[in-house]
């Protein structure tokens, strides 16, 4: 696993509240409680249109009776089959954009991890397994995704018609979809020249993207294996043939949360689609925006950042004597329209003055490295941000100075163009915390108690931290530790199911913790983070509406077993 690299149109913004979605084929949770919970490994398909009932089976561990369905996007889930594999006809409104969530199941079994899942405007055709040399390439059409997985030593083919001057754009959702899958694509004539070869696309992490437009009528053939030769059942792939534009990322980067935005959609190549308005939503992290070029049949996805407030625009701050004031609270968007720019801010220095700068750039689908170095007004190095794995660069300062303070921003990979986008968020450091689990997901019988082990990073900040639950589950739950005491860095919160509490699933809860820093409060709610990595440890990236959501199925009295939480497995 490598580290990252260093027109009108349709559009609508997706916002992600949590959703349970009660199956008709709801059993009494009561059978076999000793064996395993279902583990989940994939869905077919992984995707599914918006507006169309579709049929979807779900694979892992024999998984016994559906009994429900959880989701993080709104959609309509009605059960088909019994035990074996679960099948369900899943629908999401019309008008869904392209992009991806999670959702969980209960069976007889028990609650299941999590599994991400899609929402595309590609039909699904399914790998045929025999498509493994050139010549037996599987015949495709242009305004397909196929589904399959890869195998050891071994690429699968796919061959499809194209005229001369036409664009198809070519795409691989693996890592995306939580699979092992590092995908390489190659673009071949009929005769095996090669045409194009892609293995990382910036901004998509391991995953691919690009498009070619053809210099002749021909068949064509798409060559996909696994970067490293590897291959197994969780190495599953989506590949995306369409004419959706080569974007991966939006500018602003950042909109108002509830707000109106005009943004732009930018890839890497230099591809770019807009101006266009998006409605961003009141609540969760961010907004999946779907896109298609001028009369085109398929969409590319991106998402749009909520903040506080809308981000500024960073303009002509190319050197020192041009930097840009900004403020904290704050956050601003930037580019670095050509190779090798650099962007310089400045704010308002203050003696005693703490800052806490932190930046968006690969997390966001940015090819980009950031690096920040704040400077006094001598040249100074107060602080500096380290580049460490997937993280992102951020830096904490104090400032003794009353004297305007100097932020130096740039690309540790030195490039430029319309993709190269970025987003800083300044903030004043105040004494504060974050807490996060390693569990993400809870099987109890009425009247069992929940144990969730938490720890605590904390800055400054000995204060005891009041906790208070949160999510559709929380009001069949008591919270039997207020708080975490002051000073501690790891705690115990235990939860409680009352014996009467309606018994079913998947619910989902969270927990907010709250704590007295100064004359303010603040308040962050618990992450699940360290889980979701855990489940899925090729994706630097989570969605991050998943974090903090912890499932829940309230089994009756009689099927209790234990208390313990359910770890959930790696994929």
């Amino acid at each position: 696993m490598r580290r990252p690299n260093r027109m009108a149109m349709r559009v609508r913004a997706l916002a992600v509240p949590l959703l349970l979605v009660a199956s008709p084929c709801a059993l009494a949770a009561d059978k076999k409680p000793a064996e395993p919970p279902p583990d989940l490994t994939y869905s077919a398909p992984a995707a599914i249109p918006a507006g169309v009932a579709t049929k979807v089976t779900f694979f892992g561990a024999p998984a016994g009776e559906p009994t429900g369905f959880w989701s993080s996007f709104p959609l309509k889930a009605t059960c088909v089959t019994g035990a074996g594999k679960p099948q369900y006809t899943i629908e999401v409104p019309a008008g869904t954009p392209v992009g991806i969530g999670g959702v969980r199941l209960t069976t007889a079994r028990g609650l299941s991890n999590l599994q991400l899942f899609m929402v595309d405007d590609l039909p699904t055709e399914a790998r045929s397994g025999k498509n493994t040399t050139r010549q037996t390439a599987q015949t495709i059409k242009p305004m397909t995704a196929i589904e399959g997985n890869c195998e050891p030593l071994t690429s699968d083919y796919y061959r499809f018609a194209a005229k001369k001057g036409q664009r198809i754009a070519i795409e691989v959702v693996a890592q995306r979809l939580g699979s092992r899958t590092d995908p390489m694509v190659r673009l071949l004539s009929e005769s095996g020249a090669e045409l194009a070869y892609v293995d990382d696309t910036p901004g998509l992490g391991a995953d691919c993207r690009f498009a070619h437009t053809f210099a002749a009528d021909g068949n064509y053939v798409i060559e996909l294996r696994d970067a490293n030769y590897e291959g197994g059942g969780d190495y599953r792939y989506r590949l995306r043939v369409g004419d959706f534009p080569a974007v991966t990322a939006a500018f602003p980067v950042g909109a108002k949360r509830g707000g109106q935005t005009q943004i732009e959609i930018v890839g890497a190549a230099g591809d770019r689609v807009g101006p266009i308005a998006v409605t961003m939503p009141t609540d969760g992290p961010r907004a999946w925006v779907g896109a298609r070029l001028p009369g085109g049949h398929s969409s590319a996805m991106v998402s749009v950042v909520c903040g506080d407030n809308a981000d500024l625009i960073a303009g002509a701050n190319l050197s020192a004597e041009s930097a840009m004031p900004v403020t904290a609270p704050g956050a601003v968007s930037g580019r670095f329209e050509h190779a090798g720019d650099v962007h310089w801010f400045t704010i308002a220095g203050g003696k005693g003055k703490r800052l806490a700068v932190r930046s968006e750039a690969r997390s966001v689908g940015s090819p980009c490295d950031i690096s920040l170095r704040l400077l006094k007004p001598d040249g100074t190095r107060v602080g500096e941000s380290k580049s460490t794995g997937p993280d992102e660069g951020s830096l904490d300062a104090s400032i003794s100075d009353d004297v305007p303070y100097r932020l130096l921003v740039e690309d540790l990979n030195h490039l430029g163009g319309v993709g190269a986008v970025y987003r800083l968020t300044f903030a004043p450091r105040t004494a504060d915390f974050s807490f996060e689990t390693e569990s993400d997901k809870f099987d109890v019988a009425a009247g069992g108690t929940i144990k969730l082990k938490v720890k605590v990073t904390r800055r400054d900040l000995p204060a005891a931290i009041r906790l208070a639950l949160t999510g559709d589950a929380a009001a069949h739950l008591r919270l039997l530790t207020p708080e975490i005491p002051a000073g501690k860095t790891d705690a115990d919160i235990d939860i409680n199911i009352p014996p009467d509490a309606p018994t079913g699933g998947p619910l989902a809860f969270g927990i907010v913790g709250t704590a007295k820093s100064g004359d303010a409060e603040i308040t962050h709610p618990l992450g699940t983070d360290p889980a979701l990595k855990k489940l899925w440890p090729r994706l630097f990236y989570p969605p991050p509406e998943l974090d903090g959501s912890i499932g829940l199925l309230i089994r009756p009295k009689k099927a209790a077993t234990s208390t313990a939480p359910t770890t959930a497995k790696s994929h």
